[in-house]
């Protein structure tokens, strides 16, 4: 099991060739963003089981990998997945 995850991890790279680790969780959201084109924090918060500042956590590392991009601002704030997201989940 241990040997099939490093494959999975060793065969998503992003754009530049270098290797983007994310976790399970950041995984979930993306495949939501990329299913529902954007979610807010209250959708990653039902999916990944984390707290409010957990889910924001994830999706703002998410965002710092180029992965989603941030539209809105506070508590009319949504997450679109990019370019590179839709590579990384497709």
């Amino acid at each position: 099991r241990a040997k099939s995850q490093i494959e999975e991890l060793l065969q998503k790279k992003n754009s530049f060739g270098s290797r983007v680790w994310i976790s399970d969780n950041q995984l979930k959201m993306l495949k939501l963003t990329a299913e529902k084109g954007s979610i807010k924090t209250a959708d990653a918060l039902q999916v990944s089981g984390l707290s409010r500042k957990g889910s924001y956590n994830v999706l703002e590392k998410l965002v710092q990998l180029g992965l989603l991009e941030r539209a809105g601002v506070k508590k009319g704030a949504y997450y679109k997945i990019t370019e590179k997201g839709q590579e990384y989940v497709g």
